[in-house]
């Protein structure tokens, strides 16, 4: 087995001095495999589970059987390779990573690992006598929102003084399967022919109703793919495509609001606050979740969706019989 560190690589064939090592030093990754084990042939996914379970560090298993581990599935941090693999295609992985900073942030040495430990030792120093002094201040489960709400404040300080990817839209995949505000269904018509007719549609119901299960229904906007405005920005000329973007994003109709691409599911779209359907909550059940707007920006979706349905407006006037009045008047004058 090796251990790949910062500086240099560590072999080693005692299973109780890796975890050691894994503990007490610090790597980019681990390549395995999972049958060296001198006891028994699993001890390398043994090993892999530990290793899952208490610590961020990426697993390339790299091994003449993967039986062992075929329950485990794969994903950034887990990669499972068979040993006729040519092993540059391994190391092509572990590039791949990195290029994606994915460890350099979530690592146990990342970015938020190393915000997380100033909030610890310095930020509830401030708050500690506030945090002590709540009435329930051992109730777990209350402590955790308080200091959460206080991570994801830190972390979100920045925000404002850059501008964001498209892409940060979104929370995709969802966090939860239950429906809530904000969600993306993707609903397809079984009465034709398979993906003819899908259809994506936007949860948008009072927030405290989904919270508090107070409703039986919910609210829904249709996505357009096929609206005018979309239209303008699909032109043949660049400049013109980027001042119809542009304004789609800054001055958008009332009555829309501008939604951006969703990795292979939809281009560019609007949701539009007059294409509102209500259905029961209970046939999202069987319906395709997939994604959750982020609540950053759903909160202006909510607010424009709001102020459309508030407004009032005013009676019509005769503009031709004012310009007369006017005219006349200075005429007079």
């Amino acid at each position: 087995m090796t251990l790949k560190k910062k500086n240099n690589s560590c072999f080693y064939n005692d299973d109780v001095e890796i975890y050691k090592s894994i503990f007490y030093d610090r790597y980019d990754c681990i390549i395995l495999d999972v049958n060296w084990g001198i006891g028994k042939q699993s001890d390398g996914s043994e090993l892999a589970r530990k290793i899952i379970d208490s610590k961020r560090i990426p697993i390339f298993i790299y091994s003449g059987n993967l039986s062992c581990v075929e329950d485990i599935n794969e994903q950034l941090g887990f990669k499972k390779f068979v040993r006729t693999t040519p092993f540059n295609k391994v190391i092509e992985e572990i590039i791949k990573l990195k290029e994606i900073k994915f460890v350099d942030l979530l690592g146990y040495e990342g970015i938020i690992d190393n915000k997380i430990l100033n909030i610890f030792w310095t930020d509830t120093k401030e708050a500690k006598n506030f945090i002590s002094n709540i009435p329930e201040h051992n109730d777990a489960d209350a402590l955790t929102r308080i200091i959460t709400t206080r991570i994801i404040e830190s972390l979100s300080k920045s925000e404002y003084n850059v501008e964001q990817k498209f892409f940060e839209f979104y929370i995709y995949p969802s966090l939860t399967t239950e429906t809530n505000n904000g969600d993306i269904y993707k609903i397809i018509d079984t009465t034709c022919k398979e993906n003819e007719n899908s259809t994506y549609y936007l949860i948008i119901p009072p927030t405290c109703q989904l919270l508090q299960k107070k409703t039986d229904r919910v609210n829904m906007l249709k996505i357009e793919f096929s609206h005018p405005k979309i239209n303008e920005v699909y032109g043949d000329k660049k400049d013109t495509s980027k001042k119809a973007l542009s304004n789609l994003l800054t001055n958008p109709p009332l009555s829309v609001h501008f939604i951006p691409p969703l990795s292979s599911y939809f281009k560019i779209g609007v949701i539009d606050f007059n294409n509102i359907t209500s259905i029961p909550i209970s046939n999202l059940k069987n319906e395709d979740k997939i994604a959750t707007v982020n609540p950053a920006y759903m909160k202006d979706i909510q607010s424009r969706f709001g102020q459309y349905f508030s407004r009032q407006g005013q009676p019509n006037i005769n503009v031709s019989h004012l310009l007369d009045f006017i005219s006349n008047k200075n005429n007079n004058d």
